[in-house]
């Protein structure tokens, strides 16, 4: 029996994703390292950093004993960059390794069914789809993130003194992928339509649009003649129970 059922309709797919999730434990090492390198004591470094239990709050400490090391060097846009890419590459992972999966047509759709449990009611699943197309370009940022940190591991080494230490080319600048495509565009086809207008509404709220208002049913104008009659007819009626 499949573990997931989703991943063995797109298998391909499925195998990122388990990369992805499974992948960020390097990253965090290498913070880890980084900082060990910026304190001079990895031990002490990892240990600290590796008794906490939220992964957010390893990387939080790793910068807290790293930053200002790397910013004396001169190497704080580096350093920046390379922690944003980082957490993003956290957000990923997060979004994924939590969640239920669906198969559809066109790729995956994934609940983070946390969302789901903080719901004032109900326990209304917030899809979100992903494709061949997003996963491969967030699995090239996890690269690109585990890149920059070798790039600022070697970088500091150097600037440091150490000139026997290894060099490590920078990677491209890479813009962030998004977490997963347009919910708007994406709608469940095995929803109600209740629901799916549910996941509209919730989706262009998210993406700062609304759906458009419907419009009243507009009153024909009345023609001159109408209205004189109309007003006639009002008079007539008025005088009609004074005399009453």
């Amino acid at each position: 029996m499949p573990i997931n059922p989703a991943f063995d309709v797109f298998p391909v797919e499925g195998a990122i994703v388990g990369k992805l999730v499974v992948s960020f434990g390097e990253l965090e090492l290498l913070c880890g390292l980084l900082a060990g390198s910026a304190l001079e004591n990895q031990n002490m470094a990892l240990r600290a950093i590796y008794r906490g239990r939220s992964t957010r709050g390893r990387i939080d400490l790793a910068d807290v004993l790293m930053r200002e090391a790397f910013v004396n060097v001169g190497l704080k846009e580096d350093y920046e960059e390379a922690l944003l890419a980082v957490l993003h590459c956290l957000s990923i992972r997060n979004h994924y390794a939590h969640s239920h999966w669906a198969p559809a047509q066109d790729g995956l759709f994934f609940a983070k069914l946390e969302d789901s449990a903080k719901r004032e009611s109900g326990f209304d699943a917030d899809q979100k789809h992903v494709d061949l197309v997003l996963l491969q370009a967030q699995e090239t940022y996890f690269d690109y993130a585990r890149s920059m940190l070798l790039f600022l591991q070697a970088e500091f080494q150097i600037k440091s003194g150490n000139t026997k230490h290894w060099s490590a080319p920078r990677p491209p600048k890479l813009d962030p992928p998004n977490l997963h495509n347009p919910a708007s565009q994406h709608i469940p086809h095995w929803l109600p339509e209740d629901a799916k207008r549910r996941h509209l509404e919730r989706a262009l709220e998210a993406e700062g649009r609304a759906l458009p208002r419907e419009r009243p049913p507009s009153v024909p104008k009345l023609s001159r003649a109408q209205k004189r009659a109309k007003a006639l007819k009002a008079a007539r009626q008025k005088a009609s129970e004074e005399q009453s």
